[in-house]
């Protein structure tokens, strides 16, 4: 890449992804076999389409399922009954389905990114990410948009994708979109993308519901969803029966953040969680105490506190601080990553070295060489509990 083609990370988006593919290009891909031509001409009737030996096993209800067309039944919020003919994918948030889509899409992705060598990328389900030069990825979307729609009848929502701009070299978004401008008009054919000029950033982007880019931009956007954590925690006030509004804090608000938690760097996030705790407690006492907990003692105060978050076996009510719980989540599963990448890397196992493809430069093995922000951060979490919890 150079500085008028730089290193860009483009995120697509499948319009209602799930319930749109075509079911017989998905059982095509159970069966391993192409009953039609694919990819521009590229795989012809009768060809070997790549699949999990091991799904095959479930054909017999995937066929019972989707076999033929179906009519999905529900009721919306004021109770009215309705039915929706389908004939087109699976419905989601059936696991299986998940696994379907993601395999049946998995060829797609894979024999046009072959054709597109300067670009590297991921999907994960229906999020599907491009890290490559802008131009050589925007000629990728272009045609990942064609094969998809001509190949499992699925469409890109182009005004949805982003284009997020790493580094310090383009700081600036009237910058990036100059660039972009100029890589669309250098190319009729990417004339399809023109739309997406709105979801360009240098500053950050969101992978897979995680926030990845600067400091300042990952802090914003974790305190939006704290807000809207508080915001609804006053909301259950209205609620008059105390077992019932501690269960919903509980069970319903204390938990929403937990996915950050565990993904986000806790230096940057800590003291954010910490004031949706303090939010959460003081619903808590107000409601408990109906409004009288204004005349308890700070220290009391504490006491009480303390005794909400502490766990159901040492006492306590089980409200799990978000401040402290997020540093041990995001320690556990950083740990669980390096382990994984390490054991992946390792000279006697049979699999791409992925420690050198996602974390390059980087000894797994030599906390002290470590430079990649992630991993320094996760020394900074483990120096933490080391000295501030005594674990």
């Amino acid at each position: 890449h150079s500085d008028e083609n730089p290193l860009v990370v483009i995120q697509l988006d499948i319009v209602n992804a799930y319930p749109s593919a075509d079911r017989q290009a998905q059982f095509d891909v159970l069966a391993g076999r192409a009953s039609k031509s694919y990819d521009n001409g590229h795989v012809h009737m009768g060809d070997a389409i790549p699949c999990p030996d091991s799904l095959r096993h479930y054909w017999s209800y995937f066929e019972s399922m989707q076999g033929t067309a179906s009519t999905l039944h529900f009721s919306d919020y004021q109770g009215q009954a309705h039915k929706i003919a389908c004939s087109k994918g699976g419905q989601q948030g059936d696991a299986f389905e998940t696994v379907r889509f993601a395999v049946t899409t998995f060829p797609s992705f894979g024999r046009v990114f072959a054709r597109h060598g300067a670009c590297t990328g991921a999907a994960i389900c229906d999020d599907v990410f491009i890290v490559a030069p802008l131009a050589e990825g925007l000629a990728l979307a272009a045609e990942l948009k064609q094969v998809l729609k001509q190949d499992l009848d699925l469409d890109l929502d182009v005004p949805k994708f982003n284009c997020f701009f790493p580094g310090d070299r383009i700081n600036d978004d009237d910058h990036a979109r100059a660039l972009f401008q100029n890589a669309l008009q250098a190319n009729p054919q990417l004339a399809c993308l023109s739309g997406m000029d709105a979801g360009i950033s240098t500053t950050g982007l969101r992978v897979a519901g995680v926030p990845i880019g600067n400091d300042e931009w990952v802090q914003q956007f974790v305190q939006e969803k704290a807000a809207a954590v508080q915001a609804d925690v006053g909301k259950l006030d209205i609620i008059s029966d105390g077992l019932i509004h501690y269960q919903m804090l509980r069970f319903c608000q204390n938990t929403r953040l937990a996915f950050l938690g565990r993904n986000t760097p806790t230096p940057l996030i800590s003291d954010i969680f910490a004031k949706v705790d303090a939010t959460i407690l003081e619903a808590l006492c107000r409601k408990g105490t109906t409004d009288a907990h204004g005349e308890w003692t700070a220290v009391f105060r504490r006491f009480v506190d303390m005794k909400l978050q502490l766990p159901h076996f040492r006492g306590g009510f089980g409200v799990t601080p978000n401040a402290g719980s997020a540093i041990s989540a995001f320690y556990a599963a950083s740990v669980s990553l390096v382990q994984w990448l390490g054991f992946c890397s390792h000279a006697e196992q049979n699999f791409i070295d992925l420690a050198r493809t996602w974390a390059p430069g980087q000894d797994l093995a030599n906390p002290d060489q470590w430079s990649a922000p992630i991993l320094l951060a996760l020394k900074q979490a483990h120096q933490v509990l080391l000295t501030d919890f005594g674990c």
